[in-house]
């Protein structure tokens, strides 16, 4: 017969902090030519917003330099929905370096269900638009960069 020896440590006084990110937010990938500024000007007309120039967002890369992200909001009040548009490239590298083929996020939090498929229909009817393809953030490595 096999004996089995069981060790019993005493817990340890340690604490561990764990954190959940909470990635509950609806995410476009748009590719398009047109500069930042104007991809807003379409936007607005569009979909009928009024998207402004926020302060860039700065990420550190592996080199520890600061790379900077153009980023517009607006603010709906009924619903109290917001979105971000961040461009993909920056001056030192990509946002969602695994992505490198979209050119700006469209970042949507709280938008009623039912509502994305009409936004993709409407930014599908923009000329400047290329391609407008929604994204799980679940499924991003770099999806912590979507925090702010």
């Amino acid at each position: 017969m096999e004996r089995v020896r069981i060790y019993i440590f005493p817990p340890l006084n340690r604490k561990i902090l764990r954190i959940d990110y909470d990635f509950d937010f609806t995410l476009l990938g748009i590719i398009s030519v047109l500069k930042d500024y104007r991809l807003c000007f379409y936007l607005n007309k569009s979909l009928i917003m009024n998207f402004i120039r926020s302060e860039d967002l700065q990420l550190t890369n592996e080199n520890d330099e600061e790379i900077y992200f153009s980023t517009f909001y607006c603010f709906l009040e009924e619903g109290e929905i917001e979105f971000h548009l961040l461009a993909n490239k920056g001056d030192g590298g990509f946002l969602i370096p695994e992505k490198k083929e979209v050119d700006y996020f469209l970042k949507i939090n709280k938008l009623p269900t039912g509502e994305e498929q009409k936004i993709v229909l409407a930014l599908r009817k923009i000329p400047a638009i290329q391609a407008v393809v929604p994204i799980n953030p679940n499924t991003l490595k770099s999806k912590i960069n979507l925090l702010f």
